[in-house]
């Protein structure tokens, strides 16, 4: 079961290293593992979302121009980007895709 918290640490860590100025101190098994995450969980996007829960929420990633609420609603983590209408409804029972790092020899 995935929860609000661990979708959070995913996006963050994923959007660091994707960010075009940090990617390059990476190895490319980094990239590619945060570039499988963020397509996993643009595969849950709905333009069509639920109302924001009143609650605080769960989780919080991001910065100030792109923070995502995340809520465990026990069926789905939702994800409400800030300044979007939509948002992510991950189910609870999914699960991201394995974080394989690969490193090359001599590493």
């Amino acid at each position: 079961m995935v929860s609000a918290q661990q979708v959070a640490a995913r996006y963050e860590q994923s959007a660091a290293v994707l960010d075009h100025h940090y990617a390059a101190w990476h190895r490319w098994g980094e990239v590619a593992a945060m570039r499988a995450f963020m397509a996993w969980i643009d595969s849950f996007w709905w333009d069509d979302a639920p109302p924001e829960p009143a609650a605080l929420p769960d989780a919080v990633s991001g910065g100030q121009q792109s923070t995502i609420r995340w809520y465990d609603s026990g069926t789905a983590v939702l994800g409400y980007p800030a300044n979007l209408q939509g948002c992510y409804q991950v189910p609870a029972a999914d699960a991201p895709p394995a974080l394989v790092i690969l490193s090359s020899a001599g590493s």
